[in-house]
């Protein structure tokens, strides 16, 4: 007498896959949303810290470099972040600033 479902691995591998797909999904762990003022503080090499945000009256140093069409002093965007352990020394005295890792960026 035939089962009604295989019991062969293969049978199990799509299944296995879809688990496996969405457990791995969370491409934003626990991201924040904020507006923020992008900041320039200054080239680095005259003791400034380049460009920075500016959140709820903290500045922060982008993880990585903010897109060109947002390189404006006092600039008002939307972004969506989490905060890293790490800070970042620069400008006179090597100041550190608290580190922060945008998701998106918008107007």
């Amino acid at each position: 007498m035939r089962t009604i479902f295989p019991t062969t691995p293969l049978f199990f591998l799509p299944f296995l896959a879809l688990i496996l797909l969405f457990a791995g999904c969370e491409l934003e762990p626990s991201s924040l949303s904020a507006t923020a003022t992008v900041v320039d503080s200054g080239p680095v090499e005259g003791d400034g810290c380049g460009w920075l945000v500016e959140l709820q009256g903290e500045l922060y140093f982008p993880q990585d470099p903010l897109p060109a069409k947002f390189l404006e002093h006092g600039r008002q965007v939307q972004l969506q972040y989490t905060m890293t352990e790490f800070r970042r020394a620069c400008g006179f005295g090597q100041q550190l600033v608290p580190e922060i890792y945008i998701y998106r960026i918008n107007d």
